[in-house]
């Protein structure tokens, strides 16, 4: 989920990231079998090998799985005060980033 949770467990998914990133970018073949396949086999046993992955939170996270279709929301408008101390940052990497793209 989150990059912390990720950043915690890196045989999980740090491995098969650079792995995809060679099979993707690099063109490392395996003969037989796609690309992308082995990142995932290779995350999928680390997951289960290193109890990142249980069947407890197999069972728990089931939910996720379903269907959900896009909708507006406009909750994160609700709350311009939590976000008043960071403009002083806000504004000038906002300002930088249009001057950039504008080149």
């Amino acid at each position: 989920g989150t990059f912390q949770g990720e950043a915690a467990a890196p045989m999980v998914s740090l491995a098969p990231f650079f792995l995809m990133m060679m099979a993707l970018y690099a063109k490392v073949k395996i003969p037989k079998v796609p690309s992308s396949m082995l990142p995932i086999l290779v995350s999928a046993v680390a997951a289960w090998a290193t109890q990142h992955l249980t069947v407890g939170n197999l069972q728990d996270s089931t939910h996720v799985v379903a269907w959900h279709p896009a909708r507006l929301a406009f909750d994160a408008l609700g709350s311009w005060s939590d976000t008043l101390p960071y403009m002083g940052v806000i504004i000038p990497v906002a300002l930088t980033t249009s001057v950039a793209t504008v080149q």
